[in-house]
């Protein structure tokens, strides 16, 4: 993130309108940490994607895996069979 000395006001336009105070950006170690993270991220999901589970499934039965998959990562922590809404 690159420093921003003055910030960014809310206009009031659209749902995801918001302010932003001033910030010095990241520092060489944030950097470094985001795109750690980043790797992982990308990792992790092509381990998820590339899976040999997938390939077994097709039609409805992979349409209803993905959304068990997807419902699962919304569930609350140690509750896989509860999903909040929205």
């Amino acid at each position: 993130m690159e420093p921003d000395e003055n910030g960014i006001a809310a206009t009031g336009h659209g749902p995801h309108d918001i302010a932003r105070p001033p910030t010095p950006g990241y520092t060489e170690q944030d950097a470094l940490e985001v795109a750690r993270l980043k790797a992982d991220v990308m990792r992790l999901a092509t381990v998820v994607t590339t899976h040999a589970y997938w390939g077994s499934l097709s039609g409805p039965d992979l349409v209803e895996a993905r959304m068990g998959l997807i419902n699962a990562a919304k569930a609350p922590a140690g509750r896989p069979d509860v999903v909040e809404a929205a």
